[in-house]
């Protein structure tokens, strides 16, 4: 179990790099295109495309290592109310719900993006296919299932050394 923990941490490792350098060229495409906007009256026709593709790779690349690291949030009105057993139950519950909501989104990349693949879908004005992106967002709720999936057998999330914030 050990040995699936450490690979599961590298692959969410390199799903989450992939993730900041879309933020970070979301951040950067989203000032360039309100500078051409506002200043230069001359916004980047194609920004919209690249926002809603970086937006899709940024959330999805991000969900395996929020997934490993129990990192979703949670409301806890009933945690406090209850004691240790019943405290483990609604934690298989709604890791359990969560693993199945995260392999229905996967099945249903799966599908898109096939259909996608097999109509040559692309983007309006650049051109570009989608299904790469959707792929990549498959690939990604994979292996958070797989994650959420070794966590319901026990697996422990490496630990991260944190920083004061935490």
């Amino acid at each position: 179990m050990k040995r699936l923990a450490n690979t599961l941490a590298r692959l969410n490792l390199a799903f989450a790099v992939i993730a900041g350098a879309s933020l970070v060229c979301l951040a950067v495409l989203i000032f360039i295109d309100v500078f051409g906007r506002y200043l230069l009256n001359s916004p980047l026709p194609f920004a919209v495309e690249l926002i809603e593709l970086l937006v899709a790779i940024t959330v999805m690349g991000a969900l395996p290592l929020t997934s490993f690291a129990r990192g979703h949030v949670a409301v806890d009105l009933l945690e406090n109310a209850v004691g240790k057993g019943a405290r483990r139950v609604l934690s298989l519950i709604s890791t359990s719900a969560t693993l199945v909501f995260v392999v229905l989104i996967a099945w249903q990349l799966a599908v898109r993006g096939l259909d996608q693949a097999e109509t040559r879908l692309v983007t309006p004005i650049l051109g570009w296919p989608t299904y790469p992106v959707i792929g990549f967002a498959m690939l990604a709720a994979i292996v958070s299932a797989v994650a959420i999936l070794a966590l319901l057998f026990g697996a422990e999330a490496p630990r991260q050394e944190t920083s004061d914030w935490d």
